[in-house]
């Protein structure tokens, strides 16, 4: 899941680099908590893009 996650970082800094993440990974089992801030128009951009994510296992 990190690789993942990092990989979708990596991809938007290289291509808009319009939006700020902030990863926090906890020690061993912990969860990941994943804060992704940008300029007006942000929550909609990205409740648009979660909408058309398609999960694959």
């Amino acid at each position: 899941m990190l690789t993942s996650i990092t990989q979708v970082i990596e991809a938007e800094q290289h291509c808009c680099a319009f939006l700020r993440f902030e990863l926090v990974v906890e020690p061993g089992e912990g969860p990941l908590t994943l804060a992704i801030t940008g300029p007006a128009g942000t929550q909609q951009f990205l409740s648009g893009l979660m909408a058309t994510s398609v999960r694959v296992d």
